[in-house]
């Protein structure tokens, strides 16, 4: 599993735009296992959703190679030198998200605690995730990430289908719950 074909672009702030590279083994073991929980409604804001599901807490081989993958010193490393800050001692956490038709989030910053955000398609949507007003759309293994400073304005308008994404943050000391952390 790679992060590959990254490009910057700025929308107000700086994000990095990239495909993947997952061994179909990999991918297929995923999918398989987020087939195991229901999708749920966001409606407003990520932490009003009742399903979450942490990577961390499952034995599964899909989620415990993003867990590797995501956790490992050089993928860290590699990122730190888009952000320009040294994500190496940061705390991982990775949620997997599956968002059902007509679910949207408010345009929102996040919490400072989370220093890099990064979010991962494994399915296709036609809506995705908007920055600073402007929707994207998302195609599988697609995805994008930035360095958060808690002024990054980002959200998600009524999605016209079901989408499966993967949500990675690293995380400072002041993070709050450990038991979602790698």
């Amino acid at each position: 599993m790679a992060i590959c074909n990254i490009k910057k672009k700025n929308i107000g702030f700086d994000i990095w735009e990239f495909d993947t590279t997952f061994s179909k083994e990999v991918l297929e073991a995923i999918l398989l296992e987020t087939q195991l929980f229901p999708f749920s409604i966001i409606e407003g804001k990520r932490t009003d959703k009742n399903v979450r599901i942490w990577a961390n807490q499952y034995e599964s081989f899909g989620f415990k190679s993003l867990c590797e993958y995501f956790d490992n010193k050089y993928t860290k490393q590699r990122l730190s030198e888009y952000v320009s800050v040294d994500l190496a001692e940061y705390r991982t956490r990775i949620e997997i998200c599956k968002d059902i038709k007509g679910s949207w989030l408010e345009e929102h910053v996040d919490d400072p605690a989370k220093e890099f955000t990064l979010q991962m398609y494994l399915s296709d949507s036609d809506i995705s995730t908007s920055f600073n007003n402007v929707t994207t759309s998302a195609t599988k293994g697609s995805g994008w990430f930035f360095r958060n400073t808690a002024t990054e304005k980002h959200g998600l308008t009524p999605l016209d289908n079901n989408r499966i994404s993967i949500i990675v943050n690293y995380v400072n000391e002041k993070w709050r719950d450990n038991n979602v952390l790698v």
